[in-house]
Order: C-alpha cells, then structure tokens, then sequence
C-alpha cells in the first residue's frame, strides 16, 4: 500500500514539475509607429523618417524614375496606397514588432493660366460663344457689338476667349484685333 500511496504521489509530483504554470508566454502588443512621405520633397536623397520605436530604423522616399513611394530600412516595400501599414521589427524591452502605418501626400497637378495673347472687339451686332471650335459646340451665350474679349488661344479660324470665368470659342470673322498691345 505504502508503495501504491508513493508511486501516486511521484505521478503528481513529476507531473506537476513537468506542466508549467503559464500555458503561453505573454503576448507583446505592437507599438505604432507613423511615417508621411511627400512627393516632391523626399527623395533617395532627402528621406522622411518614421516615429516613434521605428524612428531612425525606417525611412521612406518617392522615386520618381519609378513613380511609386518606398520604405527602406529594417523592412523594404513598395508602398501603393495611402494609410499602408507594415510590420517592422524594432528593438525595445516593451515590443519586438511594430506596426508602421505610412501616409502618402502626393502632389496635385498644378495647370499653368493661359496667357492672354491679345485683346479684340467684337464686329458683328452679336457673336455666338460656343463650347468648342466647331459650329457644333454647346452655344455658352453671345457677346454684343463692341464687347471686349482676350484671345488665349487662335486655331483654324476660331478663337479660344475667356468667357464667364471659363472659356469659350468665338469665329475669328467676328473678332478685330486691338493695335495696342497686352501687357
């Protein structure tokens, strides 16, 4: 009996030395990291550089060779779309990873004013404004006898005047040219 009652006792002795108390290691969170990078401003040459544990560990450009947004450093990718986020490792007694999200400012095409050419006179009583340069544009409205216009544009007998806040074409055989020159 006594040997029953021991090798019972031993079971759960070496059992209980075997199993461990915690079943699985604590889990790290990530920590975030942030990183914006702008078109025209960092380049192979000029990085912009992430927050947080990630600063000095990853940076990022925009090639324009390629025309696409990269991070190199701990972790290298192609980023395609704005708020992208990767995992980084970093190195840190709170965090073994972190979660990089990288935004994007890319810049929007800027469209250069037309230049007014010179300026004209209407010659007819009236003289129909039209969307584009063809007798089958969109009538925008029509100009009086004498009206003043700026020509921006002269092409296949019609010419492109700034209407309205826009443009619109008008037929040359409507328009005389002013002598005194635009400044």
């Amino acid at each position: 009996m006594k040997k029953i009652i021991i090798g019972f006792l031993c079971t759960i002795l070496f059992l209980g030395v075997l199993s461990p108390l915690h079943l699985q290691a604590a889990v790290k969170e990530k920590a975030k990291c942030e990183m914006t990078i702008e078109q025209g401003k960092h380049t192979n040459e000029n990085f912009a550089n992430a927050s947080g544990l990630c600063k000095d560990l990853e940076y990022g450009f925009y090639a324009p060779s390629a025309e696409a947004f990269h991070i190199t450093g701990m972790a290298n990718y192609q980023v395609t779309e704005n708020g992208q986020k990767f995992i980084i490792p970093v190195f840190s007694d709170e965090h073994t990873e972190a979660e990089l999200t990288v935004y994007l400012k890319k810049l929007t095409p800027t469209t250069t004013p037309l230049k007014v050419l010179y300026k004209g006179k209407v010659t007819k009583s009236s003289t129909t404004v039209l969307s584009s340069n063809s007798t089958k544009g969109e009538k925008l409205g029509t100009l009086k006898k004498n009206a003043t216009v700026e020509v921006v544009e002269s092409k296949n007998g019609w010419y492109k005047i700034k209407y309205n806040k826009s443009f619109g074409w008008v037929s040359t055989k409507d328009i005389k040219k002013n002598t005194a020159s635009v400044k």
